[in-house]
């Protein structure tokens, strides 16, 4: 089957269809995408379409454009699979007998409700272009008011840790986005903890970049309080590498804000966690709350603010004993890349 999948995210970089292109094993797929100018990651099956960002905004996304046209026009796929950027609706009108599948990870998250409201009316609307759509989840579904034959692919993740772990120290992890996520109440939150209970049983190590000097921001503060030996922020790591990291930590920190735009978007790090052998402290969202239901011993639902943070690392470690008998489940094993990705599989085959 040829495939083209049009991403802006750069090759490499967009965890959800870089699995698809690994574990489909189709031999021709095309990807388009943005070149960010980060190193350029390479899939044998995969011929990486790069567009160049040396432009106005305007322009270049016109010749993001032009750039897909081209490649679909060129290569002539049984399907081109979209993940959602704006204006991609004008690809289906240049295209109207080609098979598209428009892909919707997200909402729009903007912390403005005008933009967010404009943005999800304007996602609705180019939706309705294609006849055939997948989105991660059914809350996703719904709060967008997709049509009915919307397709729900689930959130796919990966065992990045055959690590037996025990609790006998608490080694905490992020891995994931810092921006809008309040990772920054974390750090304070466990700020709160050590002031109380000492430093010498616990770390905390932080994944991730962001838009808005987060980084800077939480560096800063884990200075002037003294905690460089507790918490240590690595920005960005590739998805590749993060095994080393997640043999060593056994408790996953799944921090997202209790907002109803946030409610329904399912977090990959819950699911990593989980499967990685790792107890989880995760906010009290829709979706968090359905990845963890009869989990007791896997998980933590806390509130999004620094004591219910606390409250969670004082019951872990006063409660080791219970944590530790915790057992692998085979139902994690469903939210795996290989599951999920046949799934899509059947969907991009179908008529």
């Amino acid at each position: 089957m040829k495939l083209v999948v049009l991403c802006q995210t750069q090759f490499g970089y967009h965890l959800d269809t870089w699995y698809y292109c690994k574990y489909l094993e189709y031999k021709n797929i095309d990807y388009v995408c943005w070149d960010y100018g980060k190193p350029k990651k390479v899939m044998d099956n995969v011929n990486a379409v790069y567009a160049s960002r040396q432009s106005s905004s305007c322009k270049r996304y016109f010749n993001y454009l032009k750039l897909c046209i081209n490649t679909i026009r060129l290569k002539k796929p049984d399907c081109v699979f979209v993940k959602y950027f704006k204006l991609c609706f004008l690809l289906k009108i240049c295209f109207p007998n080609v098979k598209f599948i428009l892909d919707i990870r997200t909402a729009d998250v903007n912390k403005s409700q005008k933009k967010r409201i404009f943005n999800d009316f304007l996602l609705r609307f180019e939706a309705s272009f294609f006849s055939k759509i997948s989105v991660i989840s059914e809350s996703l579904k719904i709060r967008l008011r997709l049509p009915k034959y919307t397709y729900v692919l689930p959130l796919g993740a990966d065992k990045l840790s055959n690590t037996k772990k025990s609790i006998d120290k608490l080694n905490l992890i992020y891995v994931g986005t810092l921006t809008n996520r309040d990772i920054f109440k974390t750090v304070v939150g466990l700020k709160k903890y050590i002031d109380k209970y000492g430093s010498t049983n616990i770390s905390y190590d932080i994944i991730g970049s962001g838009w808005d000097n987060e980084e800077n921001q939480l560096r800063e503060y884990i200075t002037s309080t003294g905690m460089e030996n507790v918490v240590k922020v690595h920005g960005y790591i590739h998805h590749d590498d993060l095994g080393s990291h997640f043999d060593r930590c056994n408790i996953g920190i799944s921090f997202v804000p209790k907002t109803s735009y946030f409610d329904s978007q399912p977090p990959t790090k819950t699911f990593e966690y989980l499967l990685s052998d790792m107890v989880v402290i995760a906010t009290s969202t829709s979706e968090n709350r359905l990845a963890v239901d009869g989990f007791d011993q896997h998980s933590i639902l806390i509130e999004d603010n620094e004591e219910s943070f606390v409250n969670a690392l004082v019951m872990i470690s006063e409660n080791v004993d219970y944590y530790n008998k915790r057992e692998e489940s085979t139902v994690f094993k469903i939210h795996t890349w290989p599951v999920i990705v046949t799934k899509l599989d059947e969907y991009l085959t179908s008529k």
